[in-house]
């Protein structure tokens, strides 16, 4: 009997230390890395016109600003994507609306941006660009073409 009582010692004191262990803090537990952010934009004409980058630039660019949750100002939004961008949104597709603080995705938009492919590679490179301000080889490799906002 002793053996038995003696075997399940350390067991229970492991059940124990188990037990009365106090959870992390919430703000441990949600400590993450700082999100990217916008710093620069992509000029006009050397912006992407169609295509896979169009499409990947514009994801970027909605997740970099937080768009489909917050209206960004109607001037950033056309400074990074340009005029002719802004109004197709606005004015033909609806995919942007417009409030008093700035533009932000319609539910239209999200269902119409969530159908697009986007190429995880082209998207990366365009978050790069718009964060640090340097080229990216996978989607511009002239530093004249971008501006810090």
């Amino acid at each position: 009997m002793e053996n038995t009582q003696q075997s399940a010692a350390p067991v229970a004191q492991a059940l124990e230390s188990i037990v009365l262990a106090k959870p992390a803090p919430v703000a441990a537990q949600q400590t993450r890395a700082p999100k990217a952010k916008l710093a620069y934009c992509i000029l006009q004409g050397y912006r992407p016109m169609s295509g896979a980058a169009l499409f990947a630039h514009t994801a970027a660019f909605i997740e970099l600003t937080g768009m489909s949750s917050h209206a960004v100002p109607r001037a950033t939004v056309t400074q990074c994507m340009g005029q002719t961008a802004v109004k197709h949104h606005t004015r033909s597709t609806y995919f942007f609306d417009e409030t008093e603080k700035g533009l932000i995705v319609s539910a239209i938009g999200k269902a119409a941006f969530a159908l697009r492919h986007i190429d995880p590679e082209l998207k990366a490179g365009f978050i790069a660009v718009l964060t640090t301000g340097k080229p990216d080889a996978r989607v511009l490799k002239n530093p004249l073409g971008i501006k810090a906002l």
